[in-house]
């Protein structure tokens, strides 16, 4: 069996679906993997919250040309817990630990695909993983 063939993949939602659709344009992706959400099988990120060590499991795990990316969509409140909660801190620091991984939070501003990023704190377009350098930074069909 071919790596190249589609199979199935269960997503947490319809926003992570979404990214994967996006992802899957971009001729930049060499590969993406959808992480899960099992303790000791997935790629998982220690954080405190509420005086108690929880494991972080990010969405996505992106390989470009130039590095691997580590992901976690969030969209609304969801978003806000993110920070609050520890799991931002943890992923940035992770981050910061392993040179030539890049990530962050990714939250979808209508068509558009912005990280949060790590080291200027603001919301920006994720110019490594934009399908075509166009100037809207808009996927090639709508998702």
């Amino acid at each position: 069996m071919s790596v190249f063939i589609q199979c199935y993949v269960k997503y947490d939602s319809k926003l992570e679906e979404d990214f994967a659709k996006f992802i899957d344009l971009s001729e930049k992706v060499v590969w993406w993997y959808k992480n899960g959400d099992n303790y000791g099988k997935y790629l998982g990120i220690l954080y405190t919250s509420e005086e108690k060590e929880r494991t972080f499991y990010p969405d996505f795990i992106i390989k470009t040309v130039k590095k691997v990316w580590i992901i976690d969509t969030k969209s609304g409140l969801i978003t806000q817990d993110a920070f609050r909660s520890g799991k931002v801190k943890a992923l940035t620091n992770w981050l910061e630990s392993n040179p030539g991984c890049d990530g962050g939070i990714v939250v979808r501003d209508g068509d558009i695909w912005k990280i949060h990023h790590r080291i200027t704190q603001k919301e920006e377009i994720i110019d490594e993983l934009v399908v075509e350098s166009n100037i809207n930074y808009y996927p090639k069909k709508k998702i």
